[in-house]
């Protein structure tokens, strides 16, 4: 629910959104967005495999919503590689948003 709040509050201020997640929440975000009357890009997927997804150097932001903190208490081995997608579809000298 999170991450629905988070991919159609930025589309309200104006920016173009991808949001990527397990089905199940996507289609809940779809309907929300719909509702509303805004448009974000939904793609059903994992975190892990952004590479699958997207460009290297894609986003000009990443904005996380609770999954690095999740890898650090009960998945730890994953964190390094949530990193890795992270940093691989960020353009250069962006930061990420947690």
């Amino acid at each position: 629910m999170w991450a629905r709040r988070k991919f159609i509050n930025v589309s309200y201020a104006g920016y173009d959104v991808t949001g990527i997640e397990v089905e199940d929440v996507i289609s809940d975000a779809k309907a929300k967005a719909i509702e509303r009357n805004v448009k974000v890009n939904f793609v059903v997927g994992n975190v892990l495999e952004m590479n699958r997804f997207f460009k290297e150097g894609e986003f000009d932001i990443v904005i996380e919503c609770g999954l690095f903190h999740t890898f650090q208490t009960t998945e730890i081995e994953n964190t390094p590689v949530f990193a890795r997608q992270v940093c691989r579809v960020l353009k250069t000298g962006v930061n990420i948003s947690c």
